[in-house]
């Protein structure tokens, strides 16, 4: 009997011990939404390959500043900034996720998608050419050796970037001015952009006090509350879900200060 009651403490234990390691992970949520009308992206003049790259109006626009049906703002930059003494748990399954590597597409004469962000160090980024036609993709960096590949229809290449970056770096292509893009090379997988929505999660972060970036390619470091000093909120996150709601973002704000 003495046994018996030890093997069910001991199945107790186990279980009330998989709960409170669960708990010890929080998701980071929020949405962003223009406030009124928001601006229609301009169509973009084509100067090179009409014959094909003409073809997808409504894919060649300036996505510099691009909002959903329900006027959700997209391609807002959301990442963990932590000090170099802070040591950041990262929880299994973004370790595992980490294996697949972050896909950049040369499609109808644009990068797909337009922001992209991976773990430096951890994460490949795979970089395809899904156009009939030839393409480049040069990727400049600050910390880490810039790349500028010429890419064959149907070229394909994969690439790993060692070290991270303090803010998205800048994607071009040498072929096609107009195209350009983003990619974060953050230094965990705790990071997101912002959708056709508006809306955005950092799943299974560690609880605690941690504070948070937020970037766009308009305003660089984006303020989209008065009190996030440089676009930082330093917030709790605790068990489960972590939301901050609906922000609204006014015009005004996407104009940089000179």
């Amino acid at each position: 009997m003495k046994h018996r009651w030890l093997v069910v403490l001991a199945m107790v234990g186990s279980a009330m011990a998989s709960i409170s390691h669960a708990a010890d992970w929080g998701n980071f949520k929020g949405k962003f939404v223009y406030e009124g009308t928001p601006p229609t992206p301009q169509p973009i003049v084509i100067t090179k390959d009409l014959e094909y790259c003409g073809k997808f109006p409504d894919d060649t626009v300036d996505q510099t500043l691009l909002t959903g049906p329900e006027r959700g703002v997209r391609n807002i930059y959301v990442w963990l900034k932590t000090t170099s003494s802070q040591n950041v748990s990262v929880h299994p399954d973004l370790i595992t996720a980490a294996a697949t590597p972050a896909k950049l597409d040369n499609l109808h004469c644009m990068f797909a998608p337009h922001c992209i962000g991976l773990w430096a160090g951890k994460q490949g980024l795979e970089v395809i050419n899904s156009d009939p036609i030839g393409q480049a993709v040069k990727i400049d960096c600050l910390r880490n050796a810039s790349i500028n590949s010429l890419m064959p229809i149907g070229g394909k290449f994969e690439h790993q970037f060692q070290t991270p970056e303090s803010i998205p770096c800048p994607i071009s292509c040498g072929v096609h001015p107009w195209e350009s893009g983003y990619v974060l090379l953050h230094n965990s997988p705790y990071f997101a952009i912002s959708d056709q929505d508006g809306a955005f999660t950092i799943a299974n972060l560690p609880t605690g006090e941690w504070t948070f970036q937020f970037w766009h390619e308009k305003i660089g470091y984006f303020a989209i509350k008065p009190e996030w000093e440089k676009g930082r909120l330093t917030t709790t996150i605790k068990a489960g879900d972590n939301d901050l709601g609906t922000l609204t973002i006014k015009p005004e704000q996407f104009v940089k200060s000179k």
